[in-house]
């Protein structure tokens, strides 16, 4: 089975899924968000339809653009826009790339009460810090953000958030690129794990207060 649809076809190869109370919920990377119950999934139907989420991510997401400065992965092309979605106590939650200021970006989070009609976000985590495009070392590599979610201890949540290509933020306390963080519920945070490239990938482990993370790196 595949989920095809012409308005994902500008959005570059990503799409982010969650389940959430039997239902499935998929957003492409510009803020096209469906969502079909389990029950009305029937493997031997050609046609599976999604219901589609009317929502107001187009005032922080606006239009993705391709960015032919970086090939990423030999495709000559690399997409600004949504990095992750999580369901966590009937608010969903979205994060992506902001441009806190021209040619300045950041890893921040929106988030809605979840309503499968329409969903409002509201700017839930968004740093001060950013990181310039054009530095004397290092290459900007978007691919490279994080943004991956999950609910931790304390009622708070995990966020990563990647170095964007330059290496040396990793290690550096002062900023808060390469790092895995903690959001309260208002939006404040702290640095929970330091030394990362693209965590991308991250679960809480609540039984054994462990977190897993899965880094993507070239080796």
């Amino acid at each position: 089975i595949s989920f095809r649809n012409i308005f994902l076809l500008d959005n570059g190869k990503r799409a982010y899924l969650e389940i959430y109370k039997d239902n499935i919920f998929i957003i492409s990377g510009n803020g096209l968000l469906n969502f079909i119950n389990v029950k009305d999934l029937e493997l031997d139907n050609p046609l599976i339809f999604f219901a589609k989420i009317d929502n107001n991510l187009n005032q922080f997401i606006g239009i993705v653009t391709t960015d032919t400065e970086n090939d990423g992965h030999n495709n000559s092309t690399d997409v600004l826009g949504i990095k992750g979605m999580k369901i966590i106590n009937e608010h969903i939650y979205i994060s992506y790339v902001k441009e806190v200021s021209k040619e300045c970006y950041t890893t921040a989070v929106l988030r809605a009460e979840l309503n499968l009609k329409n969903l409002n976000f509201r700017e839930f985590f968004s740093p001060d810090q950013c990181i310039q495009r054009y530095q004397e070392t290092g290459r900007f590599y978007p691919y490279l953000t994080g943004g991956a979610m999950h609910s931790y201890k304390e009622n708070k949540i995990l966020l990563s958030i990647g170095e964007y290509g330059y290496l040396k933020n990793s290690q550096n306390l002062e900023t808060l690129f390469g790092k895995i963080i903690a959001l309260n519920e208002d939006g404040t945070h702290n640095v929970i794990s330091y030394g990362h490239r693209n965590p991308q990938g991250i679960v809480y482990n609540e039984i054994d207060d462990v977190i897993v993370n899965s880094e993507h790196g070239p080796s």
